[in-house]
């Protein structure tokens, strides 16, 4: 299965040697010069599998009301056995996540270049998803600093929590820039079809302070 071979290599690419190279950053997500307590992790690990998952639920609302979930209904099964609030959720899980929410949002944004338009069905879902969407987002790229901080001292990490935060520090960053970019496209494209995104805009706007 194609999901399962990416999760396959980015867990061989991502294994903790991999900070070697440096972490990824994202814009508007600064790194302090100094690790943050390693006792965070624990708590960082539950708050990041939440949003991811928060993340990933409102793509599926807005990819259900723009027709073109089916073809990842058969992830879903999956995805929904990951413990939001575990904080030793499996590294592969997260993994896993994060690739599928960068995946879905690529067929999202081809969609939404289609320009096809809503009927009311698919506003009432896409406003709502649209919504989650941003804050689940913002959610996420404010985690991005501290995880990244704990990430640099592993040696400190538990055990039960090491693969799951060098999970988070490497992927995350990459699922948060193409949230972000994806943002104001799917806003507009949603405004276009009658859907009321103001309040979107406002968190949207957020994101860059």
């Amino acid at each position: 299965m194609k999901n399962k071979v990416i999760v396959i290599a980015l867990a061989a690419a991502f294994s903790s040697s991999a900070f070697a190279f440096g972490l990824p950053s994202i814009p508007g997500v600064s790194s302090s010069s100094s690790s943050a307590p390693a006792g965070n992790a624990g708590q960082l690990v539950q708050d990041a599998t939440a949003a991811i998952t928060q993340f990933y639920d409102a793509e599926v609302k807005i990819a259900q009301a723009l027709g073109v979930y089916n073809e990842f209904a058969a992830n879903n099964e999956h995805v929904a056995k990951l413990k939001t609030g575990d904080a030793a959720a499996g590294k592969v899980d997260l993994e896993t996540k994060t690739v599928l929410a960068s995946e879905l949002g690529g067929v999202i944004d081809k969609k939404i270049a289609e320009g096809a338009p809503l009927d009311a069905k698919q506003k009432k879902l896409a406003a709502q998803g649209t919504l989650e969407y941003v804050k689940a987002l913002l959610s996420t790229k404010k985690l991005v600093g501290s995880i990244q901080d704990v990430a640099k001292n592993p040696a400190s990490v538990p055990m039960d929590q090491i693969g799951s935060i060098t999970t988070l520090a490497k992927n995350l960053p990459g699922v948060v820039t193409n949230g972000v970019s994806s943002t104001g496209t799917i806003i507009k494209y949603m405004a276009a079809n009658g859907v009321d995104t103001s309040k979107a805009k406002n968190i949207a706007a957020s994101m860059d302070k």
